[in-house]
């Protein structure tokens, strides 16, 4: 079993040439008019507004497609079908296919050669050796790649290539030798049976840990760890506030001093825009219970009410709370209560 893929398909498609194509194949439809009221005319202009129009924001900034159609749009795997189906039935009309499936190869010789393909994104960047994951996350990734090696190329000699690549690259990413060839060896034995009877999954905390998943595994529980930083912890990019995040129930925000670097974490599960409200109040009243209020009051500042920061949305009471005071803990900034996050947790929020 085989499939092929178009190279960027949906950014690849000429936007001219999928209009053309989509008025033939309405105009010769001749039972349009009994599954849509709209004219071949209007379908086409609704198209050409979907297509052309699209953009995003990003940090501020908008963005408009350009080349092809938008990915996630639902009218381009439509257009895209429609010119790949035309191009099939254009350029290899004389083609005698089987079955209507049929895929079509070019090689040479008798013999399809196989190897493992790399995006041109590639990087060759994996799990660091000296990361703070545990050793079977890392066991995970050698494994992982090494029976790739083994199992994808076609030939011994791509094989061997693979293989030598693979070390290369776990070398880069700061591999000992000596890690390499002993998950080389494993590879080749056969792994003892185990019979666990329960599941677990723990928070990996290094040297920690280890020492309760030893502990678990002698009482037969199978256990499975779960680091708890991940890229999007270490690089949040919350999307822009805008009236309709305003209305959602279950908030985490975050309100700056538009003066200093002061900032109030808060959390509500009413709409923010009506939790906004209080505070403005709170502010106008010499609340003293308000920590926003407390701030403009005692320097003299302005709270940046108008343009709030959603850091998440949580309709779970507690977790919104853990939330706050993550979000609290991770910012220095920050000037506002929150629930003690344990020992633990706010050594890796500070790591």
């Amino acid at each position: 079993m085989v499939s092929f893929d178009v190279k960027s398909l949906f950014t690849s498609i000429p936007v001219n040439l999928a209009f053309t194509i989509t008025k033939d194949r309405l105009q010769r439809d001749q039972n349009l008019a009994e599954r849509s009221y709209l004219s071949v005319d209007n379908i086409l202009k609704l198209s050409d507004f979907v297509l052309n129009h699209n953009y995003f924001k990003y940090d501020g900034d908008h963005y408009k497609q350009i080349f092809g159609c938008a990915m996630g749009s639902p009218i381009s795997p439509v257009l895209a079908d429609l010119v790949m189906e035309e191009i099939e039935e254009t350029a290899i009309s004389t083609f005698p296919r089987t079955l209507p499936n049929d895929t079509i190869t070019s090689r040479r010789g008798t013999e399809i050669q196989v190897d493992v393909y790399r995006k041109p994104t590639h990087t060759d960047r994996y799990l660091d050796f000296f990361s703070c994951h545990p050793l079977c996350h890392k066991r995970s990734v050698v494994n992982t790649l090494m029976r790739r090696a083994n199992n994808i190329p076609s030939t011994n000699k791509g094989r061997r290539e693979e293989m030598h690549r693979v070390k290369a690259v776990l070398r880069d990413n700061n591999y000992p030798l000596s890690f390499l060839h002993n998950c080389e060896r494993a590879l080749t034995t056969q792994p003892a049976e185990n019979n666990f009877n329960g599941f677990v999954v723990l928070p990996y905390v290094q040297s920690v840990s280890e020492k309760i998943g030893r502990i678990l595994n002698q009482h037969k529980v199978k256990v499975a760890y779960k680091p708890q930083q991940t890229i999007n912890s270490l690089f949040p990019r919350p999307k822009e506030l805008d009236d309709s995040d305003r209305q959602k129930s279950g908030n985490v925000y975050k309100i700056s001093c538009t003066q200093c670097n002061f900032v109030h974490y808060g959390q509500t599960q009413r709409s923010l825009k009506t939790r906004i409200v209080e505070h403005k109040k709170a502010v106008a009243s010499f609340d003293q219970n308000s920590k926003v209020a407390g701030h403009v009051h005692l320097f003299g500042h302005r709270m940046n009410f108008e343009n709030v920061e959603v850091v998440g949305f949580e309709s779970n009471y507690h977790e919104r709370l853990f939330l706050e005071a993550w979000h609290s803990t991770l910012d220095p900034n920050s000037g506002n209560d929150h629930i003690l996050l344990p020992e633990v947790y706010k050594g890796i929020a500070r790591a």
